[in-house]
Formats: C-alpha cells, sequence, structure tokens
C-alpha cells in the first residue's frame, strides 16, 4: 500500500505548505481574528458530532455570503475545494493574514 502524502492528511500542513506561518499542529489551536471572508484568509471550521476543527485556505470570495477554499484532509487524507456560505453552521470564523 502506497504511504500516504503527509500534507494530504494534514490541514495545517496543507496551509504551512501554501507558506502560512500558523503555530502548532492542530487546527484547535488557530483562534479567529475575522468574520468576514478575505482571499488569501484561513478559514476555521469545527464539526461539533466528532469534535473536529478544520482550518482551509480560502481562494475566492465571491461575495460576503459566498467564497471557494481549498484544503486537505476534509475528506480523509485528500485534496478539495468546495465552496462555502457564510451561514455554514459549521464555519467559526477567518484568520486575516496579518502584515509586518
Amino acid at each position: 500500500q502506497p504511504k500516504k502524502d503527509p500534507i494530504l492528511c494534514s490541514c495545517i500542513k496543507y496551509l504551512k505548505s501554501l507558506g502560512f506561518d500558523v503555530g502548532g499542529s492542530d487546527a484547535k489551536d488557530l483562534q479567529p481574528n475575522a468574520f468576514q471572508p478575505n482571499h488569501g484568509d484561513i478559514a476555521l471550521f469545527y464539526y461539533a458530532k466528532n469534535n473536529t476543527h478544520h482550518a482551509a485556505y480560502v481562494k475566492w470570495v465571491f461575495t460576503p455570503r459566498a467564497f471557494y477554499i481549498q484544503e486537505t484532509n476534509f475528506k480523509r487524507c485528500q485534496y478539495s475545494e468546495r465552496v462555502i456560505f457564510s451561514d455554514d453552521p459549521f464555519l467559526i470564523g477567518f484568520i486575516h493574514k496579518i502584515e509586518n
């Protein structure tokens, strides 16, 4: 059986591979600093049913209510892309990139 790509099996490792300086190794360690999406943000999700935190890259913002994400490990050890709406019950917020 082929070895799984560690980036595909971790939403945090995927964000790090895109150049994000995210601390920790788990999405539960991340806290939102914004509640409207911007291109280039990190979107944060929490799935209470299985106590899982998730983080994804905001590739495009179509409207303040709809945006497009790229992610890994939403589906176990796979890359995926989705359109998310701002009323998604699992969305907890965003991390806007902090400019130095």
